[in-house]
Order: structure tokens, then C-alpha cells, then sequence
């Protein structure tokens, strides 16, 4: 007989996941919420499929953001983020960082200050042996 209703400890034995994995990926947004909160919370069939595809892809081994992504067109379209402004800063040939500029202007300082120092441990600047 296939379930129609099941609890959380159901979900979770019928799709072979912890609870805690089930709230984790609910908190993720890969898994919808209970259709009813509280004492009496509850999940639909729906839960349990989308709970064995992401078991699915994961056993072929995608990340939880693949998964995310591929999972996308199941439900409504979520808003990206907006874009932070960044800045680049090269600290030898083979570094370099991109730095947040939406921050407090003494933070930025701070980080300049600190990747300045690192830049010139990269290139050999400094008094300390090297490794």
C-alpha cells in the first residue's frame, strides 16, 4: 500500500535519510516544508519523490548547489542574488583576490592592509624563512 500522508520519522524511513537531513534540506530549500506545521506537521508523496531524487543525484555525485540548480525547474523561480561590487587585487603572478567594496570603509582598509602584507610575503619580500 503506497502512503498518501506520512510523518517526519516516515518520511524518513521511506526515503532512507535522517530527519535531520530532511530539515536541513528544507532549511536549503530543496525540499518544500510539511504542508501543515506543528505538533501535528505532515508530508505528501510529493516530499517523498523529491526526497528519492535528490538521494538519486547525489549517489551520482552532485553537490547540493548542482542539485539545487537541476531541482530549479520543479517549482517557482528563485530571485538570484544581487551582485556584490568587487574589486581585484593581484598579490603575485599566480594570486590573486577579489575583494567585497560594499563594506565599511575601515574594513576595507583592514583587508588592504592585510593582503598588502601577504603580497609581500608572496614575492619575497620580507624577513621571514622561507618554506
Amino acid at each position: 500500500m503506497v502512503r498518501e500522508i506520512y510523518t517526519l520519522k516516515e518520511l524518513a524511513e521511506a526515503g532512507r535519510t535522517a530527519p535531520r537531513t530532511i530539515r536541513f534540506y528544507i532549511a536549503r530549500g530543496l525540499l518544500a516544508g510539511p504542508v501543515q506545521a506543528g505538533r501535528n506537521a505532515h508530508y505528501e508523496r510529493s516530499h517523498l519523490r523529491r526526497l528519492q531524487r535528490i538521494a538519486e543525484m547525489k549517489r551520482k555525485g552532485l553537490t547540493l548547489a548542482e542539485i539545487a540548480v537541476r531541482l530549479e525547474g520543479d517549482g517557482p523561480p528563485r530571485e538570484l542574488p544581487e551582485a556584490a561590487p568587487l574589486a581585484g587585487m593581484v598579490l603575485s603572478e599566480d594570486v590573486q583576490v577579489l575583494i567585497r567594496t560594499d563594506v565599511p570603509p575601515w574594513r576595507l582598509r583592514l583587508v588592504r592592509k592585510i593582503l598588502a602584507e601577504t603580497a609581500r610575503q608572496l614575492n619575497g619580500n620580507n624577513e621571514t624563512e622561507r618554506e
